[in-house]
This record gives C-alpha cells, structure tokens and sequence, in this order.
C-alpha cells in the first residue's frame, strides 16, 4: 500500500487538539502502528504526547520519531518476509530517548497479542506507558478508535486523549482512569 496512511493519523490528532485536548497519544497496531510511527516523525514537536507500537515500528527513520515509544512484540511475531523482531529492533535502537522495547513470547502479531495468555500484561504495559505525566497534561483520560482500519481489518489505530472527553458514534469510547 502507496497511501500515505501517516496523514490520516495526523489529520485524527490535529481535529482531537482542535477540540480542546491538551494531549493525545497513539496507539497503533501492523500497518496501523507503522503509520502512527510516521505520524510522529511527521508531526511538530508535542503534537503526539505518546506513541504505543504493537508488532510494528515506523516506515521513516526512527531517530527521527518526536514522541516517546513503546514498541510491544511477540519474540516469534513473523511474517512471509521473516521474523519482525529484528526490523523493530533496529528501529528502537535508533529512536531517540525516551523509548522502550517490550518482547513478548510467542508468535502473536500486533492486536492478537490481546487474545493471549500475555494480553492482560500488553494492557497493564501501555496504560503504565500512557499514564506517565507529560509536562503538557495530567495524564489520560479516555481512549477512542478513530476508524482507521486497513487491508482486511487487521490494522489498528486507537488514539488516546487527556483533559478532552471524546465522543464516540460508533461505541469504541474507552473511559480510563485519569491520573
């Protein structure tokens, strides 16, 4: 896929600040996690507050991602090119601090990680993460899917805000915790 998929992530975070969130972070999965890496890469400095990549790393150059990163990865996690643990690692050993790489066993691959017996600790992981306190917020408050999905719906993007209460039509509205 050509499409520059980054712009739909970016256009998703600006509409989210233009509506009063004083943070949004991204979570991205496959595909969708890649083009939430080139979205950051992208975006102005303190556009994307955090970033969670779930068996995915960004297409661009990683020293030049402008948000904190959680890449999540199951050791086994493959594709007909390979295994994709490599690829990642060397992505996150460029990205520049503060960054975090999280390997997992298994062969699970981005969102499927949640159907293991390790999703309740993916989970655990990337609201750790998301809850660190950004020096533009408090936190986060709810997390919302904002539809992009690609290829056979196997690619995710869930975009996560803090100080904004996001209205969801399509009932993915996930009330977290402020902290």
């Amino acid at each position: 896929m050509n499409a520059p998929l980054h712009l739909d992530v970016l256009a998703a975070v600006r509409y989210l600040h233009s509506k009063g969130a004083k943070t949004v972070s991204v979570v991205g999965g496959s595909m969708g996690g890649s083009a939430a890496g080139d979205a950051s890469i992208a975006s102005e400095p303190g556009t994307i507050d955090r970033l969670v990549l779930l068996g995915a790393a960004p297409n661009g150059p990683a020293e030049k991602l402008k948000s904190p990163v959680l890449f999540i990865v199951a050791r086994d996690d493959a594709s007909s090119a390979g295994s994709r643990l490599p690829g990642i690692r060397a992505q996150y050993e460029k990205a520049p601090d503060p960054k975090e790489l999280i390997v997992l066993d298994g062969s699970a691959h981005a969102q499927y990680l949640f159907q293991t017996d390790q999703g309740e600790r993916v989970m655990r992981e990337i609201l750790r993460f998301l809850s660190v306190r950004s020096p533009l917020g408090s936190g986060f408050r709810a997390c919302a899917e904002i539809g992009i999905t690609y290829t056979s719906g196997h690619h995710f993007v869930f975009v996560c805000t803090g100080g904004l209460r996001v209205p969801s039509s399509r009932g993915y509205l996930r009330t977290a915790p402020r902290i």
